[in-house]
């Protein structure tokens, strides 16, 4: 599981939680050999992830399943209302003023060019433009360092001084995240495992007891106007099938039926 990066100095950011990972899987980067995340000091940002301290062990275990449901229910939304989702955490984050920068669909044209959040970090004079890129990725998809390398070029073009890289699946192990820590337009990035842990301990998508918020996620799907993941999957799926059938032999598909 792969910790949330921040590029705040060691004395300013918090430790991270750690939470149990799959059997067989190596620990995450910037961890010990047990799985901990290494301890990265205290501070006023610590307050950002202070719930996972304290409440996230125990709306975590209350329900089991919760998780993988919330992850798989994550990625049945439309990808507007999942984008919705991510804005209500970065809000209880302590991000203020985020809006969606204009795209709408798991698949289409992107106006804002390369990112699809828009939030402010801080207050006054020292308050600084944050974007985000928000992939709605399942287990089988993986963000590599070229996608985190472009949303960087992204936030410089942009003014922007830093910027967040967000999915649903998991973060290739060949990433170099500290070098995506550097001073210039820090990339910070949250794997599925982590924005699953914020959900549950800040309750977006998950109920006191435990279980998926469907009240939530059918407000955000009957106002939501973008298209779905499995939409989009479901016609390449069958582009490929039709592509695959003709280049067939017709003395093959023949004797095949």
């Amino acid at each position: 599981m792969a910790p949330i990066q921040r590029s705040q100095p060691a004395s300013s950011w918090g430790a991270v939680a750690a939470f149990p990972r799959k059997p067989g899987t190596s620990p995450p980067i910037g961890s010990n050999q047990s799985g901990d995340i290494k301890n990265q000091g205290s501070g006023p940002a610590a307050k950002l992830i202070q719930p996972l301290l304290v409440t996230s062990f125990n709306t975590y275990f209350m329900n089991s399943k919760t998780p993988n449901k919330l992850q798989q229910r994550l990625l049945e939304l439309p990808f507007d209302a999942y984008l919705q989702i991510i804005a209500l955490l970065l809000n209880k984050l302590g991000y203020r003023d985020v809006r969606l920068a204009g795209r709408t669909d798991w698949k289409g044209r992107n106006r804002a060019g390369g990112y699809d959040l828009i939030a402010t970090l801080g207050c006054g004079l020292s308050s600084r433009k944050v974007v985000a890129q928000v992939k709605q990725f399942d287990e089988d998809s993986r963000v590599f360092q070229r996608q985190a390398d472009e949303l960087r070029g992204v936030a410089v073009r942009s003014g922007a001084a830093e910027a967040l890289l967000i999915t649903s699946g998991p973060l290739s192990a060949s990433i170099d995240q500290e070098g995506l820590l550097l001073p210039l337009a820090p990339v910070h990035l949250i794997s599925g495992d982590i924005l699953v842990e914020l959900l549950t301990s800040h309750q977006i998508g998950v109920t006191e007891k435990g279980t998926l918020d469907e009240s939530l996620f059918k407000r955000l799907e009957r106002e939501a106007v973008g298209n779905r993941q499995s939409d989009c999957l479901g016609a390449k799926s069958e582009l490929l099938l039709t592509v695959a059938v003709k280049r067939v032999p017709r003395r093959a598909r023949a004797a095949s039926q």
